[in-house]
């Protein structure tokens, strides 16, 4: 496995940076190749979540006209649920991660290593003094 250090910007300034691990026999410009589809591919994802069309006002039967049969209302509200079923259905199969889309190239998270040892040093009140690690 080969060490990537993802640094992640917008505007050109550093926001965060996260490392993975490449499978072992994929080259740097393959690896640069993942990263960038990875990106693209949860930026269309991330596209098609916010433009799809708001959902309208939920259908109250406080506010439907007198001459409203109880078949009528009742038909609003199915159709009113049957689009919010359908907007939660594209969230679901467009809500994929940039994390998700690197780990189906074959990217292990290093934060999910199953093997890692977690420890403390804790530092006590030392404020002020400069200490290098």
């Amino acid at each position: 496995m080969k060490l990537v250090e993802i640094e992640h910007e917008r505007c050109n300034e550093p926001d965060k940076t996260v490392y993975y691990l490449a499978p072992e026999h994929l080259t740097v410009e393959e690896i640069k190749r993942a990263v960038a589809e990875a990106k693209r591919l949860y930026l269309l994802a991330f596209e098609k979540q916010t433009s799809s069309a708001p959902l309208p006002a939920r259908p109250n039967y406080d506010n439907l006209p007198d001459a409203t049969t109880l078949k009528e209302a009742k038909q609003r509200m199915a159709e009113y649920d049957r689009l919010v079923k359908e907007r939660n259905s594209l969230i679901q199969e467009t809500s994929e991660s940039f994390d998700a889309c690197l780990k189906r190239a074959g990217f292990i998270s290093l934060h999910e290593w199953p093997d890692k040892i977690e420890c403390v040093a804790d530092w006590g009140h030392n404020h002020g003094k400069k200490f290098s690690y």
